[in-house]
């Protein structure tokens, strides 16, 4: 037990005097530590081992008012040598450490408190009043999902191919929020499993993942992010969805010309075409081509679509 600080209680008198405005950062943050964090009664906190999203998390708690110096560090690790507290000073200069030491960690984490009761209703009063509104904004639940999925999702791939997107929930209360935010973003409920310790949510659609990456739900993440679209890449939806965006984006071409150029049946083409319109990837218009008496209808990338050939194609 530590000392209460007298500084954490008049900083508690301020921030709930503090309009503090919800945004797509702050709805990050929830979702991150609704993940990675301690919800306690005496407490707040939160642990990782990726410093990117450390780094981030830590930049917004700023917005609320919690500083670099109101938080202490515990390193968790299986090395007893005092460089992990020399590097970590190096990057959060002003915040208090120790070493945690264990023989059965793998890797280092860093685990960040603030003990103070005060502060830690604060927050979780303030978050729950956020996640009423971030319910009902697909903007901001998108960033509620970005974060907590670098926390607690992954994508399983099989045969080097997505299968599905996963998150992982350990409380109840978080399932209902999740379940809700995965319906308002994709239009249908994800599938639930329940096992001994938590529920798992999870899509396997290819048409939801072509959302999800569009929602750059991993983007954080590099990792997951290069595991996910090397997974989308590889599969036979996308290798031939890919020939056919290639061919349309410089210039708007009508389906036989699609065909012709990509070897496959106009049938396939019309079909493949109409799907991706519905997506927002594909754009139709009718134009006159080729000194044609009557219009064609002809079909271009639209901006996503543009952005999402440049992904698959830009990762390794």
């Amino acid at each position: 037990m530590y000392p209460i600080d007298c500084s954490l209680k008049r900083k508690y008198l301020s921030l709930t005097s503090k309009n503090v405005r919800l945004d797509e950062d702050i709805s990050w943050l929830i979702g991150f530590y609704f993940a990675e964090g301690t919800k306690s009664k005496n407490l707040i906190g939160f642990a990782n081992s990726d410093l990117p999203l450390v780094n981030k998390a830590l930049r917004i708690f700023t917005f609320i008012g919690l500083g670099y110096k109101d938080w202490r560090c515990y390193i968790h690790t299986n090395n007893l040598d005092e460089t992990s507290i020399k590097r970590f000073n190096e990057h959060y200069p002003g915040i208090r450490v120790d070493l945690s030491y264990s023989k059965l960690a793998t890797k280092e984490t860093l685990d960040f408190r603030i003990n103070s009761r005060a502060l830690s209703l604060f927050v979780n009063d303030y978050f729950y009043q956020c996640m009423q509104k971030i319910l009902l904004d697909k903007s901001l639940s998108r960033s509620f999902l970005q974060g907590y999925s670098v926390g607690d999702g992954c994508v399983v791939l099989r045969n080097k191919q997505i299968h599905s997107f996963v998150i992982t929930i350990k409380k109840r209360e978080y399932l209902d929020y999740l379940v809700t935010i995965c319906t308002l973003l994709y239009g249908k409920n994800p599938n639930i499993r329940m096992t001994k310790e938590c529920y798992e949510l999870s899509y396997c659609n290819v048409n939801i993942i072509t959302k999800i990456i569009l929602d750059n739900i991993f983007i954080d993440l590099d990792r997951q992010w290069s595991k996910l679209i090397r997974g989308y890449r590889n599969k036979q939806y996308t290798r031939s969805r890919v020939k056919y965006w290639d061919k349309i984006e410089v210039q708007p071409l009508d389906v036989l010309k699609i065909a012709e150029l990509s070897g496959n049946s106009h049938w396939s083409v019309r079909d493949a075409m109409n799907r991706d319109v519905s997506l927002g990837l594909v754009k139709s218009e009718y134009k006159h081509i080729n000194n044609r008496f009557h219009s064609c209808k002809c079909y271009s990338l639209t901006e996503e679509g543009r952005a999402l050939l440049s992904l698959i194609k830009e990762v390794k």
